[in-house]
């Protein structure tokens, strides 16, 4: 989800009070604005979705903060009101930037794919000639839908296209790498692997991506050394257990591939029931019991920092 941070709310109070922009806030509703970043950067979505419909009362026609209660209610999982307040903000201001592009992910999280596309595209012409950073993540973001369509032209020109605004943008290297992998072209997936790798060396699921296709290419020398950076940074991996117990075995290292098998099983129950769960938060965003199932089941994963947002959420629907 796309949170704001402190220097995005700056750019929201800065242009609410540009000359040619109507109504300026006043003092107080810009108070509002920090007191909604103090609870956003608290995970206190609820308080901050309140603080902004307050703000809306007072200035009940300005786009930017439709847009952010938009981004709010993502968090929340509430997808269908944050698409109205995206719509109603860019009924407001049809030309600004990054809404359309928000709305894209939000029906991408849906798999609502036809529908992103179209959203991608609005994103694309507003800032097809302003924005080659943002033309890099809105590319990146397409070849992502027609990946999951199953055009693979399609998605491979995508990833391409965001590679020539944004060359040292590791994640589309890394999307491309596994969609060549799907594809079975074994060495042009290891090539995107390596780029994506070497512009960020500790993210994690590059470092999977790395470890998971040298041992299918039977290049064991760095294996384990790129799944333990994906094990010591998500514990909780599934598929970087799986692979180390292969890689383990192989080795016929038995007693260490046993713990890396038995974890496989008993994380790969727990992401099932993860991933329910967050269906259930999603079709009832305002129950404070399935935040809290959700809760339980990433602490169970050791999951910390999504248990603790879901509690926060859980306990503020409480209230």
């Amino acid at each position: 989800m796309r949170l704001p941070s402190v220097a995005g709310v700056m750019v929201l109070l800065a242009a609410c009070s540009a000359p040619d922009q109507s109504p300026e806030l006043d003092a107080g509703t810009r108070a509002m604005m920090w007191d909604v970043q103090a609870a956003i950067d608290d995970q206190h979505f609820v308080t901050a979705l309140i603080v902004i419909d307050s703000a809306l009362q007072r200035v009940p026609d300005r786009a930017e903060l439709y847009d952010l209660k938009g981004n709010v209610l993502s968090d929340l999982y509430r997808f269908d009101e944050a698409e109205s307040a995206y719509r109603r903000a860019r009924e407001l201001d049809p030309n600004a930037h990054g809404i359309a592009f928000a709305m894209g992910n939000n029906a991408f999280f849906v798999s609502r794919y036809r529908d992103a596309l179209a959203y991608y595209e609005t994103e694309a012409l507003l800032v097809s000639h302003s924005d080659t950073l943002a033309l890099g993540a809105i590319w990146a973001q397409t070849g992502r839908v027609y990946d999951r369509l199953g055009v693979v032209d399609s998605a491979i020109a995508a990833y391409e296209t965001a590679l020539e605004y944004r060359p040292s943008y590791g994640q589309t290297w890394a999307w491309l790498a596994e969609l060549y992998e799907d594809q079975g072209t074994l060495e042009d997936a290891l090539a995107c692997a390596e780029r994506a790798v070497r512009l960020d060396e500790s993210e994690p699921e590059f470092n999977y991506l790395m470890g998971r296709l040298n041992y299918q290419m039977g290049r064991y020398t760095d294996v384990e050394s790129h799944l333990l950076i994906t094990l010591s940074a998500q514990p909780w991996h599934v598929g970087a257990h799986y692979n180390m117990a292969r890689y383990l075995l192989m080795q016929d290292r038995k007693d260490d591939a046993a713990y890396y098998l038995a974890e496989t099983d008993r994380l790969q129950v727990l992401s099932a029931d993860i991933i329910l769960a967050r269906f259930a938060a999603q079709n009832n965003p305002t129950g404070a019991d399935e935040w809290l199932v959700l809760a339980e089941l990433y602490g169970q994963a050791g999951r910390r920092a999504e248990r603790l947002e879901a509690l926060r959420i859980a306990s503020q629907l409480n209230q």
